[in-house]
């Protein structure tokens, strides 16, 4: 696993191309408008000791703070020390015990959504039908009651569409309503085996875009 570079696209500074691919894909791909490095929530103390990558902010008010990861399965972020290189293994542990345990974010009205390297972060897609299927593609994070204060769910991209325009949102798996806009959902938002297909297709585009640009400052 080769280390982090930063990269400057577009007038922003992020703290590697990965980072970079994610927001481009968020926001052109997703039309998800995220707020890079929303330095003002530590400013005004909403969080502590850690700047997310990204702030969403849904149409029904879901405060969602985004952490890009260089994770390929979420078993490395719940256990990192299945991670052979002993250097991203002790970043993982440190950068993960900062952002839940000590920033404090579960306090105020926020969550956290983990994303990693690629979109389907675990290696089976769960089928609903022949043709449908959930594509667990980060895990998010809502405070709860109890010891740790917070609990984890993975999530699943799903889709809304009219006659003229397709939405891409996102849900908990196996919930019934979408996290994003509100609406129930059932399982036709759930994507198709082709759905999948293209939208990891264009962020395996986006990224090899910015894997490919050695010197990519625009």
């Amino acid at each position: 696993m080769q280390p982090a570079k930063r990269v400057t696209y577009r007038g922003i500074n992020y703290d590697s191309k990965l980072e970079a691919v994610w927001s481009v894909f968020m926001e052109q791909a997703l039309d998800w408008n995220p707020l890079p490095h929303p330095e003002y929530l530590l400013d005004m103390g909403e969080i502590k000791y850690w700047l997310p990558d990204f702030l969403c902010v849904t149409p029904i008010g879901n405060n969602i703070l985004i952490d890009v990861k260089g994770i390929r399965t979420t078993s490395e972020w719940h256990d990192p020390e299945t991670i052979r290189l002993k250097t991203y293994r002790n970043m993982l542990e440190f950068s993960k015990t900062k952002i839940l345990d000590k920033s404090e974010w579960n306090v105020s009205d926020y969550k956290v959504l983990i994303v990693g390297f690629k979109l389907r972060l675990d290696r089976d897609t769960m089928m609903l039908s022949e043709k449908k299927c959930i594509v667990p593609f980060g895990l998010l994070y809502e405070p709860a009651i109890g010891p740790l204060g917070y609990a984890y769910t993975p999530v699943t991209f799903v889709k809304h569409a009219d006659d003229v325009l397709i939405d891409i949102h996102f849900a908990k798996v196996y919930d019934d309503e979408c996290y994003v806009c509100g609406e129930d959902i059932d399982e036709d938002n759930y994507f198709t085996l082709q759905d999948e297909k293209r939208i990891g297709a264009v962020f395996n585009r986006i990224r090899d875009y910015f894997e490919q640009n050695m010197y990519l400052n625009e």
